[in-house]
């Protein structure tokens, strides 16, 4: 349970379940917080994701053998995409790994953390590393859109503006640590700030009603997976999961040259295959309120099967239908149907 349910309740959110959490997924208007994030900006509660701490002498060493970036040129104060995968080079967790002063954090999807946390400690053996799992001690929130970068500015004692994709500062308030990080939504200028549990009620409250005269309206995941759609962002359940290979998910640019990692030598024989589906998204040439659905397919002009819808949802920016969905490599046509309850509908790849 999010520390800040008691917030979501006094501004009538609706529930609904994120790994068997409740998660808040619209406050009365998805459509409308998501377009109040792509305008200005939006304050959502992503405290039912994981967060995982690693220290000790061989936290790095672990690290190495499991996340697919290049974990030992990683700078302190930072945040790197990475990948951790199963000896087939499928996908266990995609994550953001911090490297802090004393430690290390790896932030998780809400339905990878369990399994990821039985990853890092399968592998833990005989080495000097102490994992801990911090989800349930913290909380997490993302402020996102144009003006999030100034509005975080007059709230935190420091400049995230100045930080790169990417970046990381710690602070205080009182004995109170948090953690703020630059990780943009797609094209979309993002922070997050991971905080004590005990400071996450008083700092939503602050965010949404004063902030310095720039109150943020709140964002729950239905606006946040729509954006997520346009932006073209897999997300792990949808579009990933330990069957599906980094080419396969259009992830290659988190995965280091390297092969001594957990699932390297199998990626390094899959991409001397080349993948035989890839992931697009696609937008519907309708503005009917026809929402794709996972499993729809996707078919060619000949009305042969190449591929199956893997998220669908309303885009705000276009006010039409879009998809994410994988398909075959050899379609190189930008024009596709999408199956749609026995109606096909035109889409267009991008």
């Amino acid at each position: 349970m999010s520390p800040l349910r008691e917030q979501h309740v006094k501004l009538n959110a609706t529930f609904g379940q994120d790994a068997g959490v409740g998660v808040p997924l619209s406050y009365g208007d998805a459509m409308g917080e998501a377009c109040e994030l792509l305008g200005r900006a939006g304050l959502a509660d992503v405290s039912h994701g994981g967060r995982i701490r690693l220290r000790g002498d061989d936290a790095l060493g672990l690290l190495e053998r499991l996340c697919t970036h290049d974990v030992a040129r990683q700078e302190d104060d930072t945040a790197a995409a990475t990948l951790l995968c199963n000896e087939r080079g499928g996908i266990v967790t995609t994550a953001r790994l911090l490297r802090l002063e004393d430690d290390w954090l790896l932030l998780t999807p809400a339905v990878t953390r369990e399994k990821t946390l039985a990853h890092l400690r399968e592998h833990q053996a005989g080495r000097s590393v102490k994992i801990d799992d911090h989800t349930s001690k913290t909380a997490e929130l993302l402020l996102a859109g144009p003006a999030a970068a100034e509005i975080l500015d007059a709230v935190l004692p420091f400049r995230i503006s100045d930080l790169a994709d990417g970046g990381v500062k710690c602070g205080s308030v009182l004995i109170a640590k948090y953690t703020a990080v630059r990780v943009d939504l797609g094209a979309i200028w993002c922070g997050r700030v991971v905080l004590p549990s005990l400071l996450a009620g008083q700092a939503w409250n602050y965010m949404t009603t004063r902030a310095k005269g720039k109150p943020v309206r709140p964002v729950g995941q239905a606006a946040l997976n729509a954006i997520r759609v346009e932006q073209n962002l897999p997300r792990y359940g949808y579009e990933i999961n330990e069957t599906i290979d980094p080419a396969t998910a259009g992830l290659l640019d988190r995965v280091s040259a390297r092969q001594d990692f957990l699932g390297g030598a199998a990626l390094a024989a899959l991409a001397n295959r080349g993948p035989s589906r890839r992931r697009v998204r696609l937008t519907l040439a309708t503005t009917e309120p026809a929402i794709p659905r996972m499993g729809d397919a996707v078919l060619n002009a000949d009305t042969a099967e190449i591929g199956a819808v893997t998220s669908g949802t309303w885009s705000p920016t276009h006010q039409c239908p879009i998809a994410l969905a994988y398909i075959a490599t050899s379609h190189d046509d930008e024009k596709v149907f999408v199956q749609l309850a026995g109606t096909r509908v035109a889409a267009t790849v991008r």
